[in-house]
């Protein structure tokens, strides 16, 4: 009989450890399987965030260019429509000065003022050839006026400049390319032509940064003395580079010409320790505001 117990209770212990091993296996098991599950869920939210990162940097960077598919339809549409007006412009006024040359040679020749049928005829000429010039000048006006809202477009629907610079600053913030810290301090507004141009500017500014500085970190400050100037200090933290050879580059190009075309003048402090510093400081007296 005790024999019989000893048996039960060792059936009784086996059975038990089967059912703990196969319980803890099973646990193992579906412990595993969820593992897996999880670090391929995990993959695949790095893969979504990855992609979602790319696609912010490329709609800053959609930004930062300024829309470049605009510019050269905006270019098309100067060659194409305001120059074609204004070289047939041309023909009309050389028409008008050779006819009138020739009226003067012939009226000097014959010293006749009795042919009243070729005065009248170079006299309804005149007025037509007059009308025609006065005609394309209109048109020519109504052409660059839509080029020049086509030009402040792209700024003006961000609801002005301070909000296309926050929405511009907002796009590279969320690629995580850069941290930016802002300040903007504008009390009085800007008139539509320095407006879009210091908007330029600053896009030029982020491009470089993001294409050449390696930099991580961005203070931008845009200030403004009432009546005086426009004041915008750009500073990163990347590796520098030789003001002097880069002046040469296109980006600076573009922005020293702007800034020069409002008798601005541009800074820059720059140096592989401590990063680049712009300086821009632009004059509200300029030849636009007027």
């Amino acid at each position: 009989m005790a024999q019989q117990t000893n048996v039960t209770d060792f059936l009784i212990l086996i059975i038990g450890t089967l059912t703990t091993v196969l319980t803890v296996s099973g646990v193992i098991f579906f412990a595993f399987i969820f593992q897996r599950k999880l670090y391929r869920k995990q993959a695949e939210f790095r893969e979504i965030e990855k992609l979602l990162k790319k696609e912010e940097l490329q709609s800053a960077y959609a930004l930062i260019e300024g829309r470049e598919s605009e510019r050269k339809r905006i270019a098309e549409d100067l060659h194409d429509n305001l120059g074609s007006l204004l070289a047939t412009l041309k023909i009309y006024i050389d028409t008008l000065r050779n006819q009138e040359v020739k009226h003067e040679e012939k009226q000097l020749l014959t010293n006749d003022q009795s042919d009243i049928y070729s005065i009248s005829l170079y006299k309804d000429n005149r007025t037509a050839l007059i009308q025609k010039i006065h005609s394309l000048v209109e048109a020519a006006a109504r052409e660059t006026r839509r080029i020049s809202h086509d030009l402040d477009s792209g700024l003006l629907q961000y609801g002005g400049f301070q909000a296309a610079i926050e929405q511009l600053i907002e796009a590279i913030n969320n690629s995580q390319k850069l941290f930016i810290e802002t300040v903007i301090d504008i009390t009085d507004p800007l008139d539509d032509e320095l407006s879009l141009n210091v908007y330029r500017i600053i896009q030029e500014l982020f491009a470089n940064t993001l294409k050449h500085a390696h930099a991580t970190k961005v203070r931008i400050e845009i200030t403004q003395i009432p009546r005086e100037y426009i004041s915008i200090i750009f500073e990163d933290n990347g590796k520098g580079f030789n003001s002097e050879q880069v002046k040469k580059g296109i980006g600076l190009q573009h922005i020293y010409s702007r800034v020069e075309r409002f008798y601005g003048h541009v800074t820059i402090d720059s140096s592989s320790e401590f990063g680049s510093t712009f300086i821009i400081e632009i004059p509200f007296n300029h030849p636009f505001s007027v």
